[in-house]
C-alpha cells in the first residue's frame, strides 16, 4: 500500500514527501513507544528531545547506534557509535523501530532539498529495518573486542553495494 493518505490497519507503507509531515510521524511513534525505541540515525535528536524524554519516563528502553558523534541531549540513551565527523552538507538519516511493531526511515538531501521517508507497519519490513540497526551495533561491539581493528575490510564480500 503506497501513497501519501492511507488507512493502516495492521500491515503497510506509506510513502512520506514532506519534512513537517515525516518529523511529525517520528515525534508521533516515539510517543507511543511502550517498550524499546531503536534508532539509526545522524540526524539531530535534539529535535526528538522532548518526546524521547516523555518515553524514557515511561521506562521505554532507547538503542541508537550513529556513524557519527552524537551532539548532546538530555536524554539517557543507549548509544553506540563510530565516532565519525558529522557531515552536515548533504545527507541526512533516521530508521526508528518503535516496539517491534512500527518503523520509519527518512532520507534527507539537503543539496537537493528533497525529503523521502517511509512510514512502515508491515511486520516483515519492520523486522528487516531492526535487524539493520541490530547488526550495525553488533559490528561495531566486534570491532571494540577485537581492539578497534578495521573488521569492515576483513569482512568485506566485494558487492557492487558495497561501491556507495
Amino acid at each position: 500500500m503506497f501513497g501519501k493518505k492511507s488507512n493502516l490497519e495492521g500491515s503497510g507503507v506509506v510513502s512520506i514527501i514532506d519534512k513537517k509531515d515525516a518529523l511529525r510521524k517520528a515525534s508521533e511513534i516515539i510517543l507511543s513507544a511502550q517498550k524499546e525505541i531503536f534508532i539509526n540515525s545522524n540526524y539531530y535528536l535534539k529535535i526528538f528531545e522532548k518526546e524521547l524524554i516523555f518515553a524514557k519516563s515511561k521506562g521505554v528502553r532507547i538503542v541508537m547506534f550513529t556513524f557519527n558523534t552524537p551532539e548532546e541531549c538530555d536524554v539517557e540513551i543507549e548509544i553506540y557509535k563510530r565516532g565519525l565527523s558529522r557531515e552536515d552538507d548533504y545527507d541526512r538519516h533516521l530508521c526508528l523501530v518503535i516496539d517491534h511493531d512500527s518503523a520509519l526511515i527518512y532520507d534527507e538531501n539537503t543539496l537537493q532539498k528533497s525529503v523521502k521517508a517511509l512510514y512502515v507497519v508491515e511486520p516483515m519490513l519492520v523486522r528487516l529495518i531492526g535487524e539493520h540497526i541490530h547488526h550495525d551495533i553488533y559490528f561495531q561491539k566486534i570491532k571494540y573486542l577485537i581492539g578497534g581493528m578495521d573488521i569492515i575490510s576483513k569482512v568485506n564480500i566485494h558487492s557492487t553495494y558495497e561501491l556507495f
